[in-house]
């Protein structure tokens, strides 16, 4: 592939304040990650006692922090209650940018204007990309039939400065539309429709504290309807994270809601099992991994190289052209930008080791420093460096990492551990390949019915000389 260059200003590089949320499964830490070798028994027995599905939390739990919320960014005068809010048409998108200052722009103007152009429109102020989005995407399909491919549409806001938001201590917002092509691959997943068949039925919106707010919490997560029908605050968002198969009637999709599946997602959960609340000090914003996407075109997307549309929407098929230049260019300056914000939320002074979230972002600014080359997996191996890294030239590393990749990374990218860094696998391998030997004897969670919630992966049923590989691989580490 053809190495291409382009250009990303200092003041991006050096001095930029806004952070970019991916909305993806996160689970992020603020301190130095244990060794594989410090991990005590308690650990381990917390490892295996964990439901691995992504937490859904409760409709009660969203109201209540709607309420808090709404009172606290100084929007709810009248104190409603989260109940109140949610049933009110008051409390809309259209509510959120006359919040941060752009009253006279339209919610459907986010989600149907294209990225340039939002962009020229306020230079300042706007960046956007849209792109293909396999961790939305429901694989679970039956054989020869076809899947419904996920987009989404990212939008960072920044605050006006000196109205509400910029005034309540909002420095930015994030919108993520999500949207879904459907089974005919050559429609167009962004150009809006008459019959709404691509609308965002939920839409994600994050706002982000400033350096200088007193307000309580790092991020503010909250939930809508399709704009057609009001933009209405939701508690939940429907998603398929845990739908591997058609015939679990609680599955696919499932519904998620605000702000404990928020938090799972955007920097974990504290408490116990039966009750387990945000850590909303560590709450944090994840990177576009840009090359996890493009090597998705070399599994279960395949079909996507036949059609006229690029991973990256905005910058089209053609990845040696100006177009696509820019347009990977806005992720970089994003990706930059996040950077900055993870590093705020580790410890002072940065420990040896820090979060492997922090790692994975600096890493890929690295290897994009310059260029838009789609980076190999091996590449983008979690430092630090040495032997118990992934390489390329050693068994079983050669055949497991691909396929983990493939069919772990969509969680197992920042939820609980990121697979690209080696020893946390490892330090895993008995949960992932069994272990009929051990004290008490372990059971492979591949292995698991599809009804038991610490089934892997949670997402697909795979077949059965996939799973057994994996398992034999695993266990060679």
């Amino acid at each position: 592939m053809q190495q291409n260059h382009f250009h990303h200003p200092l003041a991006f590089r050096v001095c930029a304040v806004a952070v970019l949320v991916c909305f993806g499964i996160s689970f992020l830490g603020c301190r130095k990650p244990k060794e594989p070798e410090q991990l005590s028994q308690q650990d381990e027995q917390l490892t295996q006692d964990k439901v691995f599905m992504v937490d859904p939390g409760d409709t009660f739990k969203a109201f209540a922090y709607y309420e808090k919320t709404f009172k606290e960014l100084g929007l709810n005068s009248e104190n409603l209650s989260g109940e109140q809010i949610v049933a009110s048409e008051k409390f809309s998108l259209s509510l959120m940018l006359e919040f941060l200052g752009y009253k006279d722009l339209k919610p459907a103007d986010l989600e149907d204007t294209p990225s340039v152009e939002l962009m020229s429109r306020f230079p300042d102020n706007i960046l956007a990309s849209a792109f293909f989005a396999p961790k939305i995407t429901d694989v679970s399909v039956p054989p020869g039939e076809e899947i419904n491919v996920g987009w989404r549409k990212v939008i960072r806001l920044k605050a006006v400065p000196g109205l509400n938001a910029d005034k309540s201590g909002i420095a930015s917002a994030f919108f993520l539309f999500n949207k879904f092509q459907g089974k005919d691959h050559k429609v167009d997943p962004f150009e809006p429709r008459g019959d709404k068949s691509n609308e965002s039925l939920n839409t994600q919106l994050i706002l982000v504290r400033s350096d200088t707010s007193t307000l309580a919490h790092p991020i503010y997560f909250f939930m809508y309807g399709a704009i057609s029908k009001g933009g209405k605050l939701q508690t939940f968002l429907k998603a398929s994270f845990d739908a591997r198969a058609e015939n679990l009637p609680s599955q696919s999709p499932g519904e998620y809601f605000v702000p404990v599946a928020c938090a799972e997602c955007h920097g974990g959960l504290i408490g116990p099992e039966t009750d387990r609340k945000p850590d909303f000090p560590k709450m944090k914003l994840n990177y576009l991994d840009t090359d996890h996407w493009f090597d998705r075109l070399n599994d279960d997307f395949a079909f996507l190289k036949d059609t006229k549309f690029g991973v990256l929407y905005d910058g089209e098929k053609d990845e040696a052209t100006d177009t696509f230049n820019k347009a990977f260019g806005v992720v970089f300056h994003l990706n930059q930008e996040i950077e900055l914000q993870n590093k705020k939320l580790e410890p002072t002074p940065e420990p040896p080791v820090p979060a492997f979230q922090l790692r994975a972002v600096r890493l890929w600014l690295k290897l994009h420093d310059g260029n838009t080359h789609h980076q190999d997996i091996f590449a983008r191996a979690l430092p630090p460096e040495g032997e118990s890294q992934w390489r390329a030239d050693r068994m079983p590393d050669q055949e497991l990492l691909p396929l983990m990749n493939q069919y772990c990374f969509r969680c197992h990218s920042s939820l609980k551990f990121n697979l690209f860094e080696r020893p946390a696998v490892k330090f895993r391998k008995d949960l992932i390949g069994g272990n009929p030997s051990s004290t008490p004897p372990k059971e492979s969670f591949l292995d698991l019915p599809l009804e038991n919630k610490r089934h892997m992966p949670q997402d697909r049923v795979l077949k059965d000389e996939v799973r057994e590989k994996i398992k034999a691989l695993v266990k060679d580490l």
